[in-house]
């Protein structure tokens, strides 16, 4: 009678406890994949901000360019070369 009971209890605290680790792994494996999901859709919004960057800054860039370049041809050679060397200040 004993056996019995201590082979019931076994199997009841086993069945248990397989049933509640399964929970919690499942718990956990939810927000691993809502953790990853998360990362991957702000990592792909930093990604299209940059490349949108990245497409319009050599635009501004080459705006400017022409800019300084359109502004110091009229003055001395001199001049022009000093706009793209720095400068040290003293």
């Amino acid at each position: 009678m004993l056996r019995m009971r201590l082979v019931w209890f076994s199997l009841g605290l086993g069945s248990t406890a397989a049933i509640m680790s399964h929970f919690v792994y499942k718990d956990l494996l939810l927000d691993r994949h809502s953790l990853s999901c998360q990362l991957k859709q702000q990592f792909d919004s930093l990604e299209s901000r940059v490349s949108n960057l990245e497409s319009v800054l050599p635009k501004v860039f080459y705006f400017s360019f022409h800019l300084l370049y359109s502004t110091s041809t009229s003055t001395s050679t001199s001049t022009q070369i000093n706009l793209y060397k720095p400068t040290s200040i003293s």
